[in-house]
C-alpha cells in the first residue's frame, strides 16, 4: 500500500558525473541518491536557472506562448518570488479591447508575442509579413488556473478572470469554438496559402489545428472551475459543456485509424496533415483527451522504427527515442509544402533530422510523454523515460546547454543546437522535471485542494516534493510500505477551509457603513490576514466569525458593521408566485415582514443578511426579466450578544 508522509529531512550522497552542476535548490528527493541528484541539478538549470553554467539564461518565457509552461514551472513554490513575477507578467500581456490595446484581431486577441500582435518570425526575413498564432489563447487562461488552484489568490483571480473570459471568448465567437473544435480562418491550412499558427512557427498549421484544440479543452475544462469559485454557475455550465463538446469532436476530427494516431491538423477542404506529429499525440492523451485504446496505438507508434535521420550523429537511425532527452518531435519529415522557410538559410532546408521541429527534438516534450504513460499507469515505462533524460544530461560535460554566442554549438554526443531543443530559446524544458512532482509523487492542486494520486516505480523505496501551497511549505513523501499517517497537509487544508468558512460568513453578515454595500470575501480573508487572526481548530466557523468581526471592529483595518438590510421588492403580479417560491430557496431566505399586492405589482417587505442583496438582485432580474425593483430601505444594526446567542443555539442543535 502506498503512504503519504510528510517530513522535512533531505539528504543527499556525491557522485561523480561530468555535468558540472550544482543543487541549488532541492526541491526533489528519492530512495536513489544519483536521481535525486541529477533531478535537482536539471531543475537548478533548466527550472529555476540558478546554474548557469556559462549561459546567461532567463528561466521565464515571458511571453504568451509561454504563459502556461512557466506556470507549470513556478505555481508550485515560491522561490526567489518567481510565482508572484509570473502572476504579474500575464496582467502585462496585450488583449485587444483590454486597457486601450488595439489591433487589427478582435476584442479578445491576446497578441502573439509580448510587443507585437504578430509572431515575431518573418521581421525582415525573405519579405514575409510576421504570422497570427493562436495556442497563445487557451495557454493564458491554463496559466491562470495554475496560478490561481497553487495560491488561493482570491484578488488576483477577480482581477484576472475577466480577461480570461475575453479570451476564451474569442475562441469560442471569432474561432467557432462554440462548434466544438476552433477554426483559424487566417491559415486555412492549405498548404500553399498558409502560414505558422503556433509555438511550431516554421510548420504551416491551420483552419482546424489539433494543437490549439487540445489546449483550448484544457482552458475550457480550467475557467469553467474558476467560474465555480467565483459563483458564476451559469458560466460554469456553459464552458464545461464545451469542454464535452470538444472532446467527443477531437476524435472524430484528428484520429487517424489507419495510422493510429492524431493528425497535425484539417485544412479547409477537410484534409487530414500529418507527418508524425509525436508532440501532438503525447500532449493530447496526457491533457486527457482519446482513451486507453488510443495511447496504446500512439506508444505502439512510437515503438516502431521512424523514417531515417538524414544528417548529424544519429544519420540513419529510425529510432525515435535516438535522442534521448526526448522523442522526435516528427516520425516523418515535414513535407515540403507544409513547411514555412522564413529562417531557412540560403543554402535551403535542413534535411530531415536537423532542425527541432522536423525530426529533432525538445526536452520539454518528456513531461507530456511521462504524463501519457503515467495516466494509464505504465508506472516503470515513464520513469525509465524521465531517467534517459536525467542520464544523458548528466553524462554530457556542459549538461546539454548550447552557447551560440562562445561558439559552442555541439554537445558532447556531437548533436548541435537546432537539433536538440534544450536551454534557451527554450526555457520551457524546465516542465520535464516537473513529471516527477505531477506525476510520479503524484501532486497537482485543483479547486477544491491538493490531489495526491502517486505512481511509485518499482526500483524505488520511496520519492519526495517539497511544494509551498498557499503560502504554506510541505514535503510529501511516498513510500512503499508504511502507515498511513495524518499529514501536515491534511490539517493544514482543514485551517485553510475554515478560514474561508469563516470569511464567507463576516462577508455574508456584514457591511462597509460608509458604502453600505457587502464587502467581498477576498476582501475580508485578506483583513483577517492582515490582523493575524488565528484559527481555532475546535470552534466551528460562525462562533469564530464574531470574533472577526470584534477584532476588525477595534483594529480599524477596515470600518466594518454587523447588520441585516432591510429592502423593499416589487414584483409583476404574474411572477410573484414563483418568484417567491425560489427566495425562500436561496442561501440565506429573507424574513418577510409584509406583503401586498398594489394594482399589477405584489410589494415585500424583507430583511436580509447584506450577503444575499445580490443574489436576491440577480434573481429578481432573471425571474422578471428586469421588470422587478429592489430598494434599500434602511440598515437594521445586529446586537452582538444576540447573534452570539444564535450561533451558540446552532452548536448545540449540531451537537
Amino acid at each position: 500500500m502506498l503512504s503519504i508522509i510528510l517530513l522535512t529531512i533531505f539528504f543527499h550522497e556525491n557522485f561523480a558525473g561530468k555535468c558540472p552542476s550544482h543543487e541549488y535548490s532541492t526541491p526533489f528527493n528519492s530512495s536513489s541518491s544519483i536521481l535525486t541528484k541529477q533531478l535537482n541539478s536539471f531543475w537548478s538549470i533548466y527550472g529555476n536557472c540558478e546554474e548557469k553554467l556559462d549561459t546567461t539564461d532567463n528561466c521565464f518565457g515571458d511571453n504568451p506562448a509561454w504563459a502556461e509552461w512557466d506556470s507549470l514551472k513556478f505555481s508550485w513554490n515560491d522561490r526567489n518570488s518567481y510565482r508572484d513575477h509570473g502572476k504579474t507578467t500575464l496582467f502585462r500581456f496585450p488583449i485587444i479591447g483590454i486597457n486601450g490595446t488595439e489591433g487589427e484581431m478582435s476584442d479578445g486577441f491576446l497578441w502573439s508575442w509580448i510587443d507585437s500582435e504578430r509572431w515575431p518570425d518573418a521581421r525582415g526575413s525573405h519579405g514575409h509579413v510576421a504570422s497570427y498564432h493562436f495556442d497563445q489563447l487557451p495557454r493564458f487562461t491554463a496559466a491562470i488556473y495554475q496560478y490561481y488552484v497553487w495560491t488561493g489568490d482570491r484578488i488576483f483571480l477577480q482581477s484576472i478572470l475577466p480577461r480570461a473570459e475575453l479570451v476564451v471568448n474569442f475562441l469560442i465567437s471569432n474561432m467557432n469554438g462554440s462548434a466544438g473544435i476552433p477554426i483559424n480562418t487566417i491559415n486555412d491550412g492549405i498548404s500553399e496559402n498558409s502560414r505558422p499558427s503556433t509555438y511550431m512557427d516554421q510548420v504551416k498549421s491551420g483552419w482546424k489545428d489539433a494543437w490549439i484544440a487540445l489546449t483550448f479543452y484544457t482552458a475550457l475544462n480550467n475557467i469553467a472551475a474558476l467560474e465555480s469559485v467565483v459563483g458564476n454557475e451559469t458560466n460554469r455550465e456553459f464552458y464545461q459543456s464545451l469542454a464535452d463538446k470538444l472532446n467527443s469532436a477531437f476524435d472524430d476530427i484528428f484520429w487517424n485509424e489507419t495510422t493510429g494516431r492524431y493528425a497535425g491538423w484539417v485544412d479547409r477542404n477537410g484534409n487530414q496533415h500529418d507527418s508524425g506529429y509525436v508532440y501532438i499525440n503525447l500532449e493530447a492523451i496526457a491533457r486527457g483527451l482519446g482513451n486507453r485504446s488510443k495511447a496504446d496505438r500512439i506508444f505502439d507508434w512510437l515503438s516502431h522504427p521512424a523514417d531515417p535521420i538524414l544528417i548529424g550523429p544519429h544519420n540513419g537511425s529510425t529510432d525515435v527515442y535516438h535522442n534521448i532527452v526526448a522523442p522526435r518531435t516528427t516520425t516523418e519529415n515535414v513535407r515540403q509544402s507544409d513547411w514555412d522557410g522564413w529562417s531557412d538559410p540560403d543554402e535551403g532546408r535542413r534535411p530531415y533530422g536537423g532542425l527541432v521541429e522536423s525530426g529533432g527534438t525538445m526536452m520539454w516534450l518528456t513531461y507530456y510523454d511521462v504524463m501519457a504513460r503515467l495516466r494509464f499507469n505504465y508506472t516503470d515505462e515513464a520513469f525509465n523515460i524521465l531517467n534517459n533524460m536525467l542520464e544523458r544530461v548528466d553524462n554530457d560535460s556542459n549538461c546539454l546547454t548550447f552557447n551560440y554566442e562562445k561558439g559552442r554549438i555541439r554537445d558532447d554526443f556531437g548533436e548541435d543546437f537546432v537539433q536538440i531543443g534544450s536551454n534557451f530559446p527554450f526555457p520551457e524544458s524546465g516542465i520535464a522535471a516537473i513529471s516527477f512532482l505531477h506525476g510520479f509523487v503524484g501532486v497537482t492542486a485543483q479547486i477544491d485542494g491538493l490531489k495526491i494520486c502517486p505512481q511509485l516505480p518499482s526500483s524505488l523505496d520511496f520519492i519526495q516534493a517539497q511544494v509551498n501551497y498557499i503560502g504554506v511549505t510541505l514535503t510529501i513523501r511516498i513510500l512503499e510500505k508504511g502507515e498511513l499517517q495524518v499529514s501536515d497537509k491534511e490539517r493544514t487544508q482543514h485551517l485553510e477551509n475554515t478560514f474561508k468558512e469563516i470569511a464567507s460568513v463576516v462577508s455574508g453578515k456584514c457591511i462597509n457603513p460608509e458604502t453600505k454595500r457587502p464587502y467581498t470575501i477576498s476582501i475580508i480573508e485578506q483583513a483577517m490576514r492582515d490582523i493575524h487572526f488565528s484559527i481555532n481548530p475546535n470552534r466551528n466557523a460562525k462562533q469564530q466569525a464574531l470574533d472577526v468581526i470584534r477584532q476588525l471592529k477595534h483594529s480599524n483595518n477596515i470600518p466594518i458593521q454587523q447588520a441585516q438590510m432591510r429592502v423593499q421588492l416589487t414584483i409583476p403580479a404574474k411572477d410573484a408566485k414563483k418568484f417567491k417560491e425560489k427566495m425562500n430557496k436561496l442561501s440565506a431566505a429573507p424574513n418577510i415582514e409584509n406583503e401586498e399586492f398594489l394594482g399589477s405589482s405584489m410589494q415585500l417587505i424583507c430583511s436580509i443578511d447584506p450577503g444575499v442583496f445580490r443574489e436576491l438582485d440577480d434573481l429578481l432580474r432573471s425571474e422578471t426579466r428586469g421588470q422587478g425593483q429592489l430598494e434599500l430601505l434602511s440598515l437594521m444594526d445586529v446586537a452582538e450578544g444576540d447573534e452570539a446567542l444564535n450561533d451558540l443555539n446552532e452548536e448545540k442543535t449540531d451537537d
